[in-house]
């Protein structure tokens, strides 16, 4: 499958696709709005005429109101509450882990996070410290992190499109594991009086958090909005539509075929064609006429949007009110099947390849290892026959020193023998003279 390459800003180039004839590409400037940039190519004209410097500023001052336009309540309604769920519950898990820290070891405010300020200035931490040091005894973090938040998870799973129903969950489980686990702990030693007295604490302590969670991930989400360089999310296109009052329908750069992003919102009302590859870049799609005007924006009733409407919205029309581009689809997508199905069974030989090599280079290197092992071992093997040959020489060595020894003392002996018989004979000699002389 070939990749599609990027058009500069305002490059033309026809869109060859059996789908819709004299369909034709117009390059949009990236930096993280390229959307933004193709839905005003697609819109106005004045953008299109613009320098690049004026078409930035266009699109800067544009997600400046689309931010401003954007409410908690229409936020939390965003990609079936996706959007805004999954930021919410990664800052309950933090905002639980700061407050834990710093009521663990407290100390001054100055220096703490501004979010984890706003919660603990909320609760009477300052009047109950003591209190609220034992809360976190009494449900430590770590089982927060291991059971209570995983469970309120899965609990908020099984309610689909609804943000504030999951957040009085959340609620409800955290107050719920509390209860339990302090009339475990303070069985036969805390009231019933004190156990309500710390429920409420936590209860209290909870509620602030869930809230800032929410308020923070709904201002991070505005702020990424006004950002130029931020993507903008999938999940926002329905909200983006009824923003610029249009409908948006995509065209897939790889497939050439329409693209549903979501569900069937479309209004029927005036609508833009975008093209999106690479699942990174968006780029203005037009159609142009024998004299190469352009339509950029068409009615509902043009017959490329009816292609598309069809196409996405009522798919089990296309046979009778498109038979012979049905069949043409469905040939195309079997090829598109039976080419994505050889890519596959190339990358995966591809990584047997990979495989094999690593299981070879392996064996080669325990080979290696193996010949080493056995190397070093016959080296061990001859040092120690030189050791023991060393040795013999050694004890050969001694054996000739120990004979030159007592070859000396036998000589020293006999020596010892001949001084002693030449000395007896000079002493007879003497005797003899002496006689004579007498």
């Amino acid at each position: 499958m070939k990749t599609m390459k990027s058009l500069k800003s305002g490059q033309n180039m026809r869109l060859k696709t059996s789908f819709y004839p004299n369909l034709v590409r117009t390059g949009a400037l990236g930096g993280g709005s390229c959307f933004f940039h193709a839905l005003m190519t697609s819109m106005y004209s004045s953008y299109r005429n613009s320098k690049k410097d004026t078409k930035i500023n266009i699109v800067t001052k544009t997600r400046e109101k689309i931010s401003e336009k954007l409410d908690i309540s229409t936020w939390k309604k965003l990609g079936g509450s996706f959007i805004a769920m999954t930021p919410t519950f990664m800052n309950i898990r933090e905002y639980f882990e700061q407050v834990y820290k710093y009521l663990q070891k407290p100390d001054k405010l100055k220096g703490v996070n501004s979010n984890i300020k706003n919660i603990l200035n909320k609760t009477l931490f300052k009047e109950c410290m003591d209190h609220y040091t034992l809360i976190t005894e009494i449900l430590p973090f770590r089982e927060i992190d291991n059971e209570v938040l995983p469970l309120a998870n899965n609990e908020c799973s099984k309610i689909e499109d609804n943000l504030d129903k999951c957040l009085k969950i959340i609620k409800k489980v955290f107050s719920t594991f509390f209860k339990d686990k302090i009339q475990q702990v303070g069985k036969g030693e805390l009231s019933s009086k004190k156990i309500k007295y710390f429920l409420n604490r936590f209860s209290d302590l909870t509620n602030n958090i869930v809230d800032q969670a929410v308020n923070d991930s709904f201002k991070e989400f505005r702020s990424k909005i006004k950002t130029y360089s931020e993507w903008v999310d999938n999940y926002l296109i329905e909200f983006l539509s009824d923003f610029f009052k249009i409908d948006i329908y995509f065209i897939d750069g790889n497939t050439l075929l329409p693209y549903q992003l979501g569900p069937c919102y479309y209004k029927k009302r005036k609508s833009i064609v975008i093209l999106w590859y690479d699942r990174v870049h968006y780029e203005s799609v037009s159609v142009i006429d024998e004299n190469k005007n352009a339509t950029r924006v068409f009615s509902f009733d043009h017959p490329l949007i009816q292609k598309l409407y069809t196409y996405l919205c009522e798919p089990n029309k296309m046979a009778n009110k498109y038979p012979e581009l049905h069949k043409e689809l469905n040939k195309k997508k079997l090829r598109l099947k039976e080419e994505s199905e050889e890519e596959e069974s190339e990358e995966e030989e591809s990584e047997e390849e990979e495989s094999e090599e690593e299981e070879s280079e392996e064996e080669e290197s325990e080979e290696e290892e193996s010949d080493d092992e056995e190397s070093e071992e016959e080296e061990e093997e001859e040092e120690e026959e030189s050791e023991e040959e060393d040795d013999e020489d050694d004890e050969d060595d001694e054996d000739d020193e120990e004979d030159e020894e007592d070859e000396e003392e036998d000589e020293e002996e006999e020596e010892e023998e001949e001084d002693e018989e030449e000395e007896e004979e000079e002493e007879d000699e003497e005797e003899k003279n002496e006689d004579n002389e007498e």
